[in-house]
């Protein structure tokens, strides 16, 4: 049979199936089956076809009929200028994801980046970065084995495979290294959105790599908790989303403490991808150290300034809170009475004074809600030794609640027994007045 025929009867068949890429899709299958081009087939169209190939073709149309992927059928889906074995295991690379490798590309270009793809499924978005950045090393993970075989036959298919590593895990029991970059597009599909789907994804595509629990967040809120120990200072985390889920995932990222770079938009001007990196918190400690240096140092710094005033600032600070608190100290004993006064030293001893108010932090029953909460949410993402240490901070701001609650009962147990102690002064002083002026009445 001439090629042109065949491929019009094919485009003719889908096409009264419903299937809208209908001339797309026979051209494709053919050129696959003839292991040729497209553009071979626009230049070649009356060429005749062997009956084998003919029968290959029919029974790959009636697949396409029943709304299987174009992709599945021919076993391969072009992503970035480079074809890449698919099967049922593995979801069928979309040209969006395309877009989240122009900026990362150009954010690495010509830099040593270690990478690590969440959720790899076929390797397409971690081969497709390593293939331009000719420095750089990854690691692709993924819950299903299937995903992990095609991974693995397409890194050698691209002759990567000196460069990336695949294996199976969970993304709650991954702890290995620190990366540069980390790159995930997740299921981020809503449970109840899934049967609203085309019957080509519903049917064929893994509902494993679809499913994104109940909001569609599931597996986004665990890879931005994993990226969060995971990734470098600097480091750099590149998410793949779905539609109307840009402000709550921003709101994740802001509370595990990422900065947003940039977000990409797709074809349709939604948020499809964000772009952020890890906040770099200003550390006292590392000031000091660095400062120490400094001072060893015979060249005169204009930072050697600046410190020292800033170092007097904090102590004259200091000083004074030392002297307000024992002012107000002294002042409350006077005001008490003589006698107050000349017993505080006994009254008030080391035992019984309180503490400063400044090195007791202010809503400790506010930090022991938040820390047993960061608890809870490590506990449910896996980590049991973070969500142990919270529980130990939750502890600690306990016991300072509880010696705060015991020094206020002991300090007003002793201004009581100040105030009994006067109040009986008092009446004694009172009683010798009276017997002082009942005598000189006798007398006169």
């Amino acid at each position: 049979m001439i090629l042109n025929n065949t491929i019009k009867k094919a485009s003719l068949l889908l096409k009264n199936n419903n299937i809208e890429s209908h001339l797309l899709d026979a051209e494709l299958i053919i050129s696959n089956i003839l292991g040729v081009s497209r553009e071979f087939l626009i230049t070649n169209d009356k060429l005749s076809i062997s009956k084998k190939d003919v029968q290959k073709y029919n029974k790959a149309i009636k697949r396409r009929i029943n709304n299987e992927p174009v992709a599945y059928i021919t076993g391969k889906k072009e992503f970035w200028s480079e074809d890449f074995l698919v099967n049922y295991g593995t979801l069928i690379p979309r040209p969006e994801t395309e877009m989240m490798i122009y900026h990362i590309v150009n954010y690495f270009k010509n830099k040593k980046a270690n990478i690590l793809d969440i959720g790899t499924g076929s390797g397409c978005l971690l081969l497709s970065i390593l293939k331009e950045l000719k420095f750089s090393r990854g690691i692709g993970i993924d819950i299903s084995s299937k995903a992990i075989k095609i991974a693995k036959k397409n890194s050698n298919r691209l002759h990567l495979f000196n460069r990336s590593k695949f294996k199976i895990f969970d993304i709650r029991e991954f702890n290995q290294g620190k990366y540069d970059l980390i790159v995930s597009n997740p299921p981020y599909i809503p449970k109840r959105e899934i049967k609203n789907l085309s019957k080509d994804i519903i049917n064929y595509e893994p509902i494993i790599a679809l499913d994104g629990g109940k909001d569609g967040l599931d597996l986004i809120k665990k890879v931005i908790y994993k990226s969060k120990y995971l990734l470098k200072r600097n480091g750099l985390l590149a998410l793949e989303i779905g539609n109307g889920q840009y402000k709550k995932a921003a709101n994740l990222l802001n509370v595990h403490s990422f900065r947003e770079i940039t977000k990409v938009y797709d074809f349709n001007h939604n948020v499809r991808c964000i772009i952020t990196t890890k906040w770099v918190f200003f550390n006292f400690k590392w000031l000091l150290f660095w400062q120490s240096k400094i001072l060893k140092c015979r060249i005169i710094n204009p930072f050697k300034k600046v410190f020292n005033k800033y170092m007097v600032y904090r102590k004259n600070r200091r000083f004074s809170r030392h002297r307000s608190n024992g002012r107000s100290h002294s002042h409350s004993l006077r005001r008490n009475g003589g006698e107050t006064a000349r017993m505080g030293s006994n009254s008030f001893s080391n035992q019984n004074r309180p503490r400063n108010n400044f090195r007791v932090p202010q809503n400790v029953e506010k930090l022991v809600e938040k820390y047993n909460a960061l608890a809870k949410e490590a506990l449910s993402a896996g980590d049991r030794t973070l969500s142990e240490n919270y529980l130990q901070h939750a502890d600690h701001f306990t016991r300072i609640m509880a010696e705060r609650n015991v020094n206020q009962i002991q300090n007003k147990s002793v201004i009581a027994k100040t105030q009994s102690i006067t109040e009986i002064n008092s009446d004694q002083n009172s009683v010798d007045t009276n017997q002082n002026l009942e005598e000189k009445i006798k007398s006169s």
